[in-house]
């Protein structure tokens, strides 16, 4: 019996397991109870809160947004969400001010990046991030946060380097 002959039977197999247990796969980033990739329990939901984008023409756009300030709340941020709600987001704040490498892995949905100093002044616009990329997404000025908004946001909503965003975390706050 050659080897291709052997492995015949296996391969049946092995496509009636993926078609039997493909069906029982979790449904990630749904908001409730359940599992992530690697078993891991998925994340308890993030403190949700108010902002809002003050534009230089004068323009203020409310966001509600999850904020993440712990290394495990930022190291999962938005992955494994199937969708974000037009006027919703996550500001990731981490209380002092460095370059910041963000990216996609894991993350399903396109996102604009909006990179922030520490009194909320954008100072870098990253649009259109690929979902589930894992190139590195660095702005070229240090951040203290950064503000994930639907991929299209920003530019729908005019916003750019200059505009500011306004939350209780960031000096001057709202």
């Amino acid at each position: 019996m050659t080897w291709s002959q052997m492995m015949k039977p296996l391969k049946a197999m092995a496509i009636v397991a993926v078609i039997v247990l493909g069906g029982l796969a979790p449904s990630w980033g749904q908001g409730a109870a359940g599992s992530m990739p690697g078993g891991a329990a998925e994340p308890a939901p993030l403190p949700r809160s108010h902002l809002v984008i003050e534009t230089q023409d004068g323009r203020q756009v409310p966001f509600e947004v999850e904020v993440a300030t712990t290394p495990q709340q930022r190291a999962v941020g938005l992955m494994y969400r199937k969708n974000l709600p037009a006027d919703a987001g996550m500001l990731f704040v981490w209380g002092d001010t460095a370059p910041r490498t963000m990216w996609m892995k894991n993350t399903l949905v396109a996102l604009d990046m909006l990179f922030l100093d520490d009194r909320g002044w954008i100072v870098h616009v990253v649009r259109n991030t690929k979902p589930q990329d894992e190139s590195l997404i660095t702005a070229p000025f240090p951040a203290a946060a950064v503000l994930e908004i639907n991929a299209g946001t920003a530019e729908l909503l005019s916003l750019e380097a200059g505009d500011r965003v306004r939350h209780p975390l960031l000096e001057g706050g709202l």
